[in-house]
């Protein structure tokens, strides 16, 4: 995959929109991720150290949601966000918009779990906008940095994820 010779990280901030769950140090990883995170930025890291914004633009928005009951859904919405010539309540006039819509969102849903090591979530596709991605597994490297998520994609081989509680 060419993905996998370009770029070395990925890294996506997000922010924690409930505070109804405040972790501590005492709490498993399982607990801290609980929330509702909201998206402040993703950046690829290339192998040279150059950080660029590919995928989904300087800034996208969107959301990632980890349920008590081990439930869990992404959504990313690209910056800029590709609109109709249209309404924007109508389809697409063209080929080009749809795909340019399509590319420009990206969702799953599932359930998660955290791996044996305590280090990393795995999540579990159940739905997505991409069909293929159906039954895939993800892992995910986690850490809390303060008051950070980081999130490490495995696939990319270091890539990144960072969240900020919301005070």
């Amino acid at each position: 995959m060419v993905a996998r010779h370009v770029f070395s990280a990925l890294s996506v901030v997000l922010l924690l929109l409930s505070s109804a769950h405040r972790s501590t140090a005492a709490d498993s990883l399982r607990d801290k991720v609980i929330g509702t995170w909201k998206l402040v930025s993703w950046e690829s890291l290339r192998s040279n150290g150059e950080v660029v914004n590919i995928w989904m633009g300087v800034h996208p928005t969107g959301v990632i949601m980890y349920q008590p009951g081990g439930y869990m859904a992404v959504e990313v919405m690209a910056d800029p966000r590709p609109t109709f010539a249209a309404n924007p309540a109508t389809t697409p006039r063209s080929y080009d918009e749809l795909r340019s819509a399509f590319f420009g969102y990206y969702a799953y849903f599932g359930t998660y779990t955290v791996n044996e090591a305590g280090d990393g979530v795995v999540h579990n596709v159940e739905g997505s906008e991409r069909p293929a991605e159906v039954g895939l597994k993800y892992a995910r490297s986690v850490v809390i940095d303060g008051k950070k998520l980081v999130i490490t994609d495995a696939f990319l081989q270091g890539g990144t994820a960072a969240a900020a509680r919301h005070p």
